[in-house]
């Protein structure tokens, strides 16, 4: 049995040879310190850029670009690619080549703000919906608008479906290019352009007891669609100047005014 003396020099010995673990990696433990320390202290120093990069998400879309950057401020070949790559709640900022055809495919957003622009001098890029055929419905391609959100288009075409993709099949819910969401509130804000397109197809829908806001201003609806649409089941808020209707176009497919529509 070891004495007291024994127990005491076997402490000794283990508190020296942590002492000497220590000492052998302080060196790393102080270079690991200082550099968090500076980390911290560059994140102070710049918390509002910081802060912007993750508010503020710009991209040049172009379909024709053979090497896009796919990052913030750089090129995207897609607008899927460049509204899912945006952090989620972000001011995102998308403009779109002219003179040439952009094809929206389905895609999800996160609580950000979408701004479409035109950019170049040519004539005004068109974004094109496609129809197809899923589990026996007609659909067209979305954006899916995960928690409040909004669009806002300036200078900018939209083209809806002409026709279903099977025509013996009936349209689902999903047949405007802003998807529903239950109990969700979103927004459509159109102006200085054109939507065109056929088969009752339309901007926004509210279904599901949700609330649409749509906004057009010195714009054009050509052809039989709608701007806001399910509005049985949901609600419209309608806010319109300057927009022309051609060819069975209407701004919603019904509602009654002061019930589950406002319009101006």
């Amino acid at each position: 049995m070891a004495t007291s003396t024994e127990q005491l020099n076997d402490a000794i010995t283990a508190l020296q040879g942590a002492a000497d673990a220590y000492n052998a990696k302080k060196g790393e433990i102080d270079a690991a310190l200082a550099a968090s320390q500076a980390g911290f202290a560059a994140l102070s120093g710049n918390l509002k850029g910081v802060v912007n990069g993750q508010m503020y998400f710009t991209a040049t879309i172009d379909p024709d670009d053979p090497a896009p950057t796919n990052v913030d401020g750089g090129t995207f070949n897609t607008m899927k690619a460049a509204v899912e790559a945006a952090p989620a709640g972000a001011f995102v900022f998308l403009s779109f080549q002219t003179d040439k055809t952009h094809e929206i495919t389905n895609m999800t957003s996160y609580a950000q703000a979408i701004y479409l622009l035109a950019t170049g001098g040519g004539a005004a890029p068109e974004l094109t919906v496609a129809a197809y055929a899923s589990a026996g419905y007609n659909l067209i391609h979305t954006i899916s608008m995960l928690g409040f959100g909004t669009i806002r288009s300036a200078g900018v075409n939209i083209r809806l479906p002409d026709a279903k993709a099977d025509a013996g099949l009936p349209w689902s819910s999903q047949n405007s290019l802003v998807r529903y969401g239950e109990a969700i509130q979103r927004s459509f804000n159109f102006y200085l352009g054109t939507v065109s397109g056929g088969e009752g197809c339309s901007l926004l829908r509210v279904s599901g007891g949700g609330i649409g806001k749509l906004a057009i201003y010195n714009a054009t609806l050509d052809g039989p669609i709608y701007g806001a649409a399910g509005l049985v089941s949901g609600v419209a808020i309608v806010g319109k100047s300057g927009v022309t209707l051609l060819n069975g176009a209407a701004l919603t497919d019904g509602g009654t005014l002061g019930t589950n529509l406002l319009q101006n």
